[in-house]
């Protein structure tokens, strides 16, 4: 199954509620977007004044870092979280395609179900070594919809010479840009020497995880956005959970990937066609394709399964047996035959087809039923420009 490549803009339309620092005076209401023009327009909106305000935040940062006598700067990790411009609404929609992951016809000739090319290495099946490789390389160039390089060109000379500094000199101006604890967490941190670390004012220090950091980023950055938009919080941005100064969207936990295909009337078709193929057994799974990952794990694997004391079957490709190589072929050549079952009952059925429909449909009433919290994000981020000159 191929989920969609959901940029920025685009995950701000699917928030649930906007979060945003404290206002005197309510968002007046707007009569929300109809249709994917007005969403498109509203997502260009959105990119436009975050880029905006996060463009002036970074100026102002870089002021408050030259007043302490750092003058190259890495602008990399200052801009690296908003540098890229995600497709519009009308793009994502677009390139949305096979929603469940059945196979068609020629699909199951020439790979079955895919569950085989999991263990081309482990059984040395030339076939499907290629074929990964050139699955690899198809998926690199899928077309996804367009992402834009924003224009940063204005920091370039800011950003001269960064790669060139010692290890010691970077540490010290992520201290000043984000304070000591932030700042552990940083590449420069990784290669410190003990005496670097002492240099520093820093003894016994050592590089730590991001996620182990509990307080916000302080230094210039936490200084500078402070000041601007009072207190931070932490907020979900759609990349995880992160610390957010002024403007912000939280965004829904609802996973497009998983939508009730199922009470589709094409599945019992599917499901009677499958079971009248003496599949019977078979059914969906949560994300609306047919749940057989286990059964050709076994299938591929029977020799190599231990139970551990917990109960829990595990399966190590790295404890295949003799057994198991001898039946490969045999079991390869299920799997192809399954597949074309499957394909044959899905065309009869035209279940992959109304899933796709179906999809499509969902994913548009989510992009339009959240486009009011992006319309109150927006008027927020205009108010925080407007503040800043």
């Amino acid at each position: 199954m191929r989920s969609p490549r959901i940029g920025p803009p685009l995950l701000v339309l699917l928030a649930a509620t906007a979060c945003a620092a404290a206002a005197e005076d309510p968002v007046p209401a707007q009569d929300p977007p109809d249709g994917l023009e007005a969403l498109d327009a509203l997502a260009a909106g959105v990119a436009e004044a975050e880029t905006a305000l996060r463009v002036a935040e970074t100026e102002r940062i870089i002021e408050c870092l030259e007043a302490e006598g750092f003058t190259t700067h890495n602008v990399e990790s200052m801009t690296g979280l908003w540098s890229h411009r995600g497709p519009s609404p009308s793009e994502s929609l677009a390139h949305l395609a096979d929603p469940v992951g059945l196979p068609d016809a020629a699909e199951a000739e020439v790979r079955a179900l895919g569950y085989w090319l999991g263990y081309a290495d482990t059984y040395g099946d030339q076939e499907g070594i290629d074929r990964n490789e050139v699955e690899r390389s198809t998926e690199s160039e899928e077309d996804t919809g367009e992402w834009t390089v924003i224009d940063l060109s204005q920091f370039e000379a800011a950003g001269a010479g960064w790669d060139d500094l010692p290890a010691i000199d970077q540490m010290a101006w992520e201290t000043a840009y984000r304070g000591a604890d932030w700042a552990a967490t940083s590449k420069a941190a990784s290669v410190l020497s003990s005496d670097d670390w002492e240099a520093l004012g820093l003894p016994g220090g050592e590089w730590v995880s991001a996620d182990t950091v509990a307080d916000s980023p302080g230094g210039c950055r936490g200084e500078v956005l402070t000041g601007l938009h009072g207190e931070p919080r932490q907020v979900d941005s759609g990349f995880g959970s992160q610390w957010v100064w002024g403007p912000a969207i939280e965004l829904d936990a609802r996973d497009l990937a998983s939508l009730p295909f199922t009470d589709l009337p094409e599945a019992d078709d599917l499901l009677s066609c499958l079971a009248d193929a003496g599949h019977e057994e078979w059914g969906f799974s949560e994300f609306g394709g047919l749940d057989l990952g286990d059964e050709w794990r076994d299938r591929y694997l029977p020799e190599s399964a231990e139970e551990t004391a917990d109960g829990v079957t595990e399966y190590r490709q790295s404890d295949i047996t003799d057994a198991d190589r001898e039946r490969y072929e045999t079991v390869k050549a299920e799997e192809f035959a399954a597949a074309a079952v499957i394909a044959e009952c899905d065309a009869t059925a035209g279940y992959s087809a109304a899933a796709e429909r179906q999809y499509v449909d969902l994913f548009t009433d989510s992009l339009l039923d959240a486009a009011p919290a992006s319309q109150a994000y927006l008027a927020e981020l205009e108010t925080a420009l407007a503040d800043l000159t």
